[in-house]
């Protein structure tokens, strides 16, 4: 089948745009310019063209969404496995024709709420194949990836079935595969895409009431020519054809039996003139919606109320900004080595109370930012963040005052005190005493990205609301392009660490 799963993929794909990383085979999607929400995509592909042509275009789509509370990531994945002949929608979704539908920012936006990204992975692309013989030495590979994907987005699978069984490899690159990934049942005689079923789905009993599968109704083959029929349908495959096709029902019966209320079937049709099968809207709107129950269901704990104050409201858009920056870090881990070891200095230690980072713009200050955010909020310590400039308040200081002032004060179980005080002097005075008081039995790290990003006032360049003993047991780490913020801290002990351009 041509475009079977056209009218759902197209609208996840029409809203990424794709860059290729090192080595040309996976692509990944631009990251948003300027955008500090916390959605982010990937998308993998792998293309699996056969000299006997049994398949040339196998799929496997992880929908993806990873949540994080206080930056513990919880990892809700959905993968489909799919039987379905020609699916070429890099090359084909523009001409299929169909209505853009509801899309995946209504999902997106959902999960988004939830403290969840969603994550499309293609499998397709990346395994361009120009003979038989290249082929075959790239089958182990492919089979790796495809069952290492299914593993990593379970417990949810989307297996899409048709009339062809599909790809069989040689049956020791199979069994070799399958007892890497940990699966020792036979294979032999086995299709790729039904190993890929039986694994990521039928072998288990939570995977089984997780999964979906969606059978395709037969297409009308008497209006095809033999050639092309044969492309969708064992049946029309000749005497090679019989066996395939006995063993594609003998595990479409399994699938019924064993995931009652999981699978459904769906109608297509086919366009003689075109050659492709078309009218899948109803189809596609029907496995969004699937997709939507089934994920709102598994996140139904993160669901909450928006924040009832203007500091949780602060407190929760820097967590926003922190797990969207920190899928972006790559490399730099000296300099997170760096910052957690003056993070977790002993009191006195020679090697000052604060660390700098500084870097030019572009240099990847948030994401290290974000990525010592989460590796600090795994540590027994106080952790303090703040992200200048993500949120209008937050280039103010009196916002990081009174926000760390009442967090500080309910580690101590004392109500906030910074609703009373008005001057900035009183508020530094709070500040500081509830730090030192918090210091006292443990270590607190203040996080600050972007000092550059404070307001141009006195308290923001040159950081005048910084208590003026600092506790011996608290350490400050920030993160600026080098100016008078930077030349401030310096001056008063901090260590500078500079960082290499982007």
């Amino acid at each position: 089948m041509v475009y079977a799963v056209d009218e759902v993929v197209r609208r996840f794909y029409e809203h990424f745009e794709f860059e290729p990383v090192a080595g040309g085979a996976a692509p990944v999607p631009a990251p948003a310019q300027g955008s500090h929400e916390r959605e982010s995509t990937r998308l993998w592909s792998k293309r699996s063209a056969l000299a006997d042509d049994s398949v040339v275009l196998r799929d496997i789509i992880a929908l993806s969404s990873q949540g994080h509370r206080r930056f513990h990531a919880r990892l809700r994945r959905l993968a489909a496995a799919s039987f379905i002949r020609h699916l070429d929608l890099p090359r084909h979704a523009g001409r299929a024709g169909l209505p853009a539908g509801p899309r995946v920012p209504v999902l997106r936006d959902r999960l988004h709420e939830r403290f969840h990204h969603l994550e499309p992975i293609d499998l397709r692309w990346g395994v361009e194949t120009a003979s038989a013989d290249e082929q075959h030495a790239k089958e182990m590979p492919i089979l790796k990836v495809c069952l290492a994907e299914i593993k990593r987005s379970r417990p949810f699978l989307i297996a899409l079935v048709g009339d062809r069984y599909g790809w069989l490899p040689p049956v020791e690159r199979m069994r070799a595969a399958a007892e890497e990934a940990g699966f020792g049942k036979a294979v032999a005689g086995k299709s790729v895409t039904a190993l890929e079923i039986e694994y990521g789905i039928l072998d288990s009993e939570e995977q089984r009431q997780m999964s979906r599968v969606y059978f395709r109704e037969p297409l009308p083959y008497g209006e095809m020519d033999p050639a092309t029929a044969a492309e969708y349908c064992d049946l029309k495959a000749g005497p090679d054809g019989a066996e395939a096709y006995l063993r594609l029902e003998a595990l479409k019966e399994r699938i019924r039996t064993e995931m009652p209320g999981r699978w459904r079937t769906y109608r297509a049709q086919w366009d003689a003139e075109s050659r492709r099968v078309t009218n899948l809207e109803v189809w596609g709107a029907q496995v969004l919606e699937d997709v939507r129950t089934d994920l709102e269901e598994a996140t139904r704990e993160f669901a909450g109320a928006a924040p009832a104050t203007w500091q949780r409201e602060e407190a929760w858009v820097t967590e926003q900004f922190i797990e969207e920056k920190s899928r972006d870090f790559k490399g730099r881990l000296s300099s997170i080595e760096e910052a957690v070891k003056a993070a977790s200095s002993s009191p006195g230690d020679a090697s000052g109370w604060g660390l700098c980072l500084t870097g030019e713009a572009g240099s990847g200050k948030s994401s290290l930012f974000a990525k010592l955010a989460r590796e600090l909020a795994a540590k027994d310590v106080v952790l303090l963040t703040h992200a200048a400039g993500v949120t209008p308040r937050s280039s103010q200081v009196d916002v990081l005052l009174r926000r760390w002032t009442g967090e500080l004060a309910a580690q101590l179980g004392e109500a906030d005190p910074s609703e009373s005080l008005s001057p900035r002097e009183e508020m530094e005075r709070a500040f500081s005493s509830v730090l030192s008081r918090v210091a006292g039995t443990r270590r607190v790290v203040c996080l600050i990205d972007a000092l550059n990003q404070f307001e141009r006032t006195p308290a923001g360049r040159h950081l005048t609301w910084l208590p003026k003993l600092w506790p011996e047991n608290a350490r400050l780490i920030a993160t600026g392009i080098p100016g008078s913020e930077s030349a401030t801290l310096l001056g008063r002990g901090c260590r500078e660490w500079p960082l290499p351009a982007g």
